[in-house]
């Protein structure tokens, strides 16, 4: 993931920028993917947009990298990836 620095200077700089959403737009798409895949076997509702979810996943994902650079222990990082996930689960589950 990139660092607060390079969100930084993809503000401020268009090749920063450029080369920052690529970037994302390639862990947003394993991330889309993953899901897809997950839908097809079952494991993800089906009432869940993959894409969206993604970028949900994408966003908890550095802002939880943000929280741990700041010092957050392990325990509150764990209690958020579980919340965070838990809407994803089937219905029933």
């Amino acid at each position: 993931m990139t660092s607060a620095p390079t969100a930084e200077l993809a503000a401020a700089d268009p090749e920063v920028a450029v080369r920052a959403e690529r970037m994302y737009g390639t862990y947003e798409q394993i991330l889309v993917t993953c899901l897809q895949q997950a839908q097809q076997h079952g494991d993800l509702a089906a009432h869940h947009d993959p894409r969206t979810a993604a970028a949900l996943l994408l966003i908890t994902i550095r802002g939880m990298d943000a929280l741990g650079q700041a010092g957050r222990d392990a325990g509150f990082m764990r209690e958020v990836a579980r919340h965070s996930l838990a809407f994803l689960s089937t219905p029933g589950t």
